[in-house]
């Protein structure tokens, strides 16, 4: 393990980042960068269809470039391949969360979620997606006279 390697391993410990890991899909960049973890909704979450919109929470990833202007890419589909993708929102890094707000989605589906994190030109690879699930549509009727 290189000092570089070695200085990335302990900043993720210290952020309290389990699956952090310096991953570039695009190394062209000046930084280097990390995956983000996953915080809300968690695996298998099921998300009554009336607490739409979700919004989808990530543990903001490592950055080596301070004056690096960073943002996350997420990404929302049906299937865990992504082959089927319903939403991509790119969106600027918070303070030490970042949130993307997901618009309404269909009821009583399953649904896959990923996010990546780019700076400075770099571009991590994606998170390993996982599922969250949009309970059925309830109606509630007005009640009727007997």
């Amino acid at each position: 393990m290189t000092a570089r390697t070695l200085g990335i391993a302990t900043m993720c410990l210290a952020a309290g980042l389990v699956a952090c890991a310096k991953s570039p899909v695009d190394a062209t960049g000046t930084a280097t960068v990390t995956t983000p973890g996953l915080a809300s909704p968690s695996n298998g979450a099921l998300i009554p269809n009336a607490s739409q919109p979700v919004t989808l929470t990530v543990n903001n990833g490592l950055v080596t470039q301070s004056d690096a202007t960073v943002s996350y890419t997420f990404e929302v589909a049906t299937d865990a391949a992504f082959g089927a993708k319903v939403s991509t929102k790119s969106v600027p890094q918070g303070s030490n969360q970042t949130s993307a707000q997901l618009d309404t989605l269909t009821p009583a589906r399953d649904y896959y979620w990923r996010v990546r994190t780019e700076a400075a030109a770099t571009v991590a690879a994606f998170t390993t997606p996982i599922k969250f699930t949009i309970g059925a549509a309830v109606t509630v009727q007005a009640p009727s006279a007997l």
